[in-house]
């Protein structure tokens, strides 16, 4: 960081050599405006300081001077007065300065100094898409966001971009307005936000354009756009809105992500990996009453481990919460995608099976014992199963199936009955 300070106080200038300087910055101090044009000439500068007051005359020549150099254009510059009050601070700001601090209160001086010094070193490992037909403002955002860790694919036109969305997933969209004579921006932004994929249309966009108008930028927002940045802009400026965009975008996708993590723990048996009762009632509700709209044909399914209390009571429930586990994850191998398998409690499970009937049910009760048992060997279940009737709600199948897993398990464990 360099700093230059222009006031004819020289103990001034030990003041901000020696709360600077252990920080890292570098000190230029001059005491005219002379000697400051010569500084401004010869080197750039993060942080200017100027004294209100100034041989011949007070701050304004200079710091007009100061803001007609394109390298200053965005640079702090800080007012350092003795007494003045509000309108004064008003018209320096309208001026140009960044800020007025007081010369007698020297601590809230320097803060005000390091605080304006505090830049962000953005880093960042995006992919970005970049839509500017301008070569040089193009070259110029493209080597500032590559400078910072940033991967960039540029294109000059509204077709290219439109055509690198569809083969490339992006962290985020920069692009101009204003594109070609048959495009815009606009168009640009509408077409992403309406695209088909959701990891295109949930893309972070921030729109660029020399045009400061205010609907324009409105016109932006409604469309979709995540922010929006007039030219010109300084490099500063670029990267904060950037991580501003990306940051709030990753947070979204966190609390989305939780969220989703959070529905399927209130859906899901934790240890087994299927539907819990609260899940599957849910959506064996929904599946039957499609059942029963397009007349599709489906077979219940109850299955209970047997002797499942002896093998907790033998080996502990470490060794029952395997097996519940194992069942769980041969259930998911076997259903197909249509299907739907869940624990209805204890060591019952329960599965639902659609475009099946009591045949096609059986052969897939015979799959699931042959599975288990290639599992662990001591696991072994009986099976209750009832097809699908005109007038059945969820409760009346799962009876109807119950009251076939008794009639199995009553006439010979291991078996399974229909009804």
């Amino acid at each position: 960081m360099r700093i230059l300070t222009v006031d004819p106080n020289r103990a001034f200038h030990q003041l901000i050599k020696s709360q600077t300087q252990p920080i890292g910055c570098e000190v230029d101090c001059c005491t005219n405006g002379h000697e400051t044009l010569q500084a401004l000439k010869q080197h750039n500068y993060d942080l200017i300081t100027l004294a209100r007051y100034l041989e011949p005359t007070d701050y304004l020549p200079l710091l007009r001077h100061i803001r007609s150099m394109p390298k200053f254009q965005f640079t702090p510059v800080l007012l350092i007065a003795s007494d003045y009050d509000f309108n004064f601070v008003k018209e320096a700001v309208d001026q140009g300065i960044t800020d007025v601090l007081d010369r007698h209160r020297p601590n809230e001086l320097i803060k005000g100094i390091i605080r304006l010094l505090r830049k962000s070193d953005y880093r960042f490992s995006d992919q970005v898409l970049l839509v500017e037909d301008s070569p040089a403002n193009g070259q110029l955002v493209k080597a500032m966001l590559e400078q910072r860790g940033m991967s960039v694919d540029w294109h000059l036109n509204y077709y290219d971009a439109l055509e690198a969305v569809e083969f490339k997933e992006y962290d985020l969209i920069i692009t101009d307005l204003l594109l070609d004579e048959k495009h815009t921006g606009l168009e640009l932004l509408h077409n992403i936000r309406h695209h088909k994929n959701t990891a295109v249309s949930s893309t972070p966009v921030v729109a660029m354009t020399g045009f400061n108008d205010p609907s324009r930028r409105l016109l932006a927002f409604h469309l979709g756009a995540d922010d929006y940045v007039s030219k010109p802009f300084s490099e500063e400026e670029l990267l904060v809105r950037v991580d501003r965009v990306l940051s709030r975008h990753k947070l979204v996708m966190q609390l989305q992500k939780r969220e989703a993590q959070l529905t399927e723990m209130a859906l899901f048996d934790a240890l087994t990996g299927v539907y819990n009762r609260h899940g599957l009632s849910e959506l064996m509700r929904k599946r039957i009453t499609n059942c029963h709209r397009h007349e599709i044909p489906a077979v219940l399914m109850v299955l209970d481990l047997d002797h499942f209390k002896e093998l907790n009571d033998t080996f502990g429930h470490p060794f029952g919460d395997t097996v519940l586990s194992q069942v769980g994850q041969t259930l998911n191998d076997i259903v197909r995608d249509d299907d739907i398998a869940g624990r209805w409690g204890g060591d019952e499970f329960v599965l639902l099976l659609t475009h099946c009937d009591l045949k096609g049910a059986s052969r897939t009760a015979e799959r699931i014992r042959a599975r288990l048992q290639q599992r662990n060997e001591r696991i072994q279940c009986s099976i209750g199963m009832s097809e699908l009737q005109k007038d059945d709600t969820v409760e009346s199948f799962i009876e109807r199936s119950d009251q076939a897993l008794y009639a199995a398990k009553k006439g010979n464990k291991g078996g399974d009955a229909r009804l």
